[in-house]
């Protein structure tokens, strides 16, 4: 059964994939010992102020709805998403002249085969892009590259970047 749904999620996910390249606009960029890539701020705060009208809009109108309960838990859960993603600001990802930790996994250089960029539905609107790691060992790391505080491009440029420095 887990199988099947494997096949389904392939033949249904339109991904295309690219090697992670360094992009001529960064290249005047120094980076230090790290770079340190996480939620981006921006785009929560953002996020939070369209709910925050939701919330107003569903508030002022409280006394036609028949569940009055349900309507402020749900006003309360979609304020409280944002909020949490700003409060954690733990790394997503940090690159570094001798690793890249991603989700807390430390990953040596010296241990990675290639570096992909994702995108998830090229042709939609609203692409997804994650960064696929392919080990010497053939096992795979994903993490996720949307509403991080570096563009995409510009992540992909620091990972060619620090290569280069350790000569992979």
């Amino acid at each position: 059964m887990i199988k099947f749904i494997e096949v389904l999620k392939k033949f249904f996910t339109n991904s295309s994939f690219e090697s992670t390249k360094k992009n001529n606009e960064f290249d005047s960029k120094i980076y230090g010992e790290e770079v340190t890539i996480k939620n981006s701020i921006k785009m929560n705060f953002q996020v939070l102020l369209f709910f925050i009208i939701i919330d107003i809009l569903l508030l002022k109108n409280i006394e036609s709805y028949s569940n009055k309960s349900l309507t402020i838990i749900f006003c309360v859960v979609i304020l409280i998403i944002p909020i949490l993603k700003m409060i954690n600001q733990n790394p997503k990802l940090i690159i570094s002249k001798a690793s890249i930790i991603c989700n807390g996994k430390l990953i040596k250089w010296t241990d990675i085969d290639s570096t992909l960029i994702e995108e998830i539905d090229p042709n939609d609107v609203a692409s997804y892009y994650k960064l696929l790691i392919v080990l010497k060992n053939n096992k795979k790391v994903k993490v996720s590259l949307s509403d991080q505080n570096y563009s995409v491009f510009e992540i992909s440029h620091i990972i060619e970047y620090y290569k280069e420095i350790n000569a992979c």
